[in-house]
């Protein structure tokens, strides 16, 4: 067995309680499963897997695996006691908030800890984000206060929080949905609202393929989806009219195919052999190989989507220079100081590491990755 198969062997057995294979065989292939689990932050999962079917080496590789599984149920215990103070803060400013992803499917999960998540992410309307920013620092959370595309970023030791004004990807297909979550929000309490199943389920969906395009998603969000279809959580008949606004049913189908795959031993097809290589050769947001190969593919060309990273949009260049708010006159004099800024600034070995890696990119990869986006109906 491939270090892959010993991998999602393992998994199935932790997630679906399946036995593992007779032929399992973990010789000379431990280094690498930690690795690879490691990548996409389900240590903890396969770790626990090897404990309860008492293969966890006794050596440095079983310590950091067992390292892994303490880390997971400790930070979701601190996660889950600062949203509770987080969640009490913006209740007593009465501020309207959703909690948003980890923070939600862990409920549904076997046992919490098996969710992790690295940041805690919640949603409060634009207008509210100033009083949002006083009461969380008033609770002891820090931030430099600047504005991102779509949220702020606030920090209280290790806990790192992200408070969302919007919920958008900057894809015009997938916010045509997305800029419309707070009517599709119900109350659960006075002042918190929580996503509808559907489209909870759908914006899930839609960040999958923001970041598959973007180089990949990891293993964790086709996990996730499993469990929401196990528990019911959601009735597919109202989930496909939200996708097939933002042009996600065959994403859809094809991420809950390699699920099947994955989870209930079901058959490959061509698609989901590819899907699974693209998936399984990154990590949680997959690799620069895959992101500059996906790039290049969509744009038609390695120089045309360097070209594209160089010169951003105007709405994008706003959120960079905010000074440049209603003066769009002077956008080719900020494009010439972001340029000099990323060729000479402190940023220009990662900007020298993502020419090379792009130009480096073969063309038969490039051709290989916008195929499969073609096919998912991303391109």
């Amino acid at each position: 067995m491939t270090t892959e198969e010993i991998l999602l062997c393992l998994l199935r057995n932790e997630i679906c309680g399946k036995e593992l294979l007779a032929d399992f065989d973990l010789t000379d292939k431990i280094i690498d499963l930690y690795r690879l689990s490691k990548r996409h932050d389900i240590a903890h999962l396969i770790g626990d897997a090897l404990f309860r079917n008492e293969l966890l080496p006794e050596n440095k590789v079983g310590e950091a695996f067992k390292e892994q599984m303490m880390l997971a149920v400790l930070r979701v215990e601190q996660q889950t006691a600062e949203l509770k103070r987080i969640s009490a803060a913006l209740e007593d400013a009465k501020i309207p908030y959703i909690p948003l992803k980890g923070a939600v499917i862990r409920g549904l999960y076997p046992k919490a800890w098996m969710r992790t998540s690295c940041d805690i992410d919640i949603l409060v309307k634009k207008e509210d984000i100033k009083k949002a920013t006083h009461s969380l620092i008033e609770i002891g959370f820090e931030t430099d206060g600047k504005e991102n595309f779509h949220d702020i970023h606030f920090y209280n030791g290790n806990i790192h929080l992200e408070l969302h004004f919007s919920i958008c990807e900057n894809d015009k297909r997938l916010d045509a949905v997305l800029s419309k979550v707070w009517d599709h929000a119900e109350k659960v309490g006075d002042y918190e609202y929580a996503e509808l199943p559907e489209y909870f389920v759908f914006h899930h969906i839609a960040h999958m393929a923001y970041h598959f395009v973007g180089g990949g998603c990891g293993i964790r969000p086709f996990i996730d989806l499993w469990i929401l279809k196990q528990r019911g959580f959601y009735q597919e008949e109202k989930l496909l009219p939200l996708l097939e606004k933002s042009n996600l049913v065959k994403f859809y189908q094809s991420v809950c195919k390699l699920t099947g795959v994955w989870m209930n031993s079901e058959k490959h097809d061509d698609l989901t052999l590819q899907t699974e290589r693209y998936i399984l050769s990154g990590g949680v947001y997959g690799t620069s190989g895959n992101a500059n190969a996906a790039g290049a593919a969509k744009s038609k060309g390695k120089r045309k989507y360097l070209l594209k990273i160089a010169f951003p949009p105007y709405k994008i260049m706003c959120i960079i220079y905010p000074s440049l708010k209603k003066r769009k006159i002077l956008l080719p004099f900020y494009y010439i100081h972001r340029i000099f800024a990323k060729l000479f600034g402190k940023d220009r070995q990662k900007v020298k590491a993502k020419i090379d890696n792009t130009m480096s990119q073969s063309q038969e990869d490039i051709l290989s990755v916008g195929r499969l986006l073609e096919e998912l109906e991303l391109k």
